[in-house]
């Protein structure tokens, strides 16, 4: 498997969407990020950077247990 080096400023873009902050927010605190390189350090971001949180049921499905 080849690692794929992040720029710093992909790295930068990546922790403030993890941070939750909307693109909107990143691209008025830096002038020089466009959506584009938004779009492009998400893409290349590896899938362990992102923290996973088990999907919620739609309102109205209840959660069957199989014990």
């Amino acid at each position: 498997m080849q690692w794929i080096k992040l720029s710093k400023k992909s790295r930068s873009i990546l922790a403030a969407l993890a941070e939750g902050r909307p693109c909107e927010q990143i691209l008025a605190e830096d002038r020089t990020v466009t959506y584009h390189d938004i779009f492009h350090a998400a893409a290349e971001a590896p899938t362990r950077h992102w923290k996973k949180k088990s999907a919620a049921k739609p309102a109205g499905q209840e959660r069957h247990s199989t014990d």
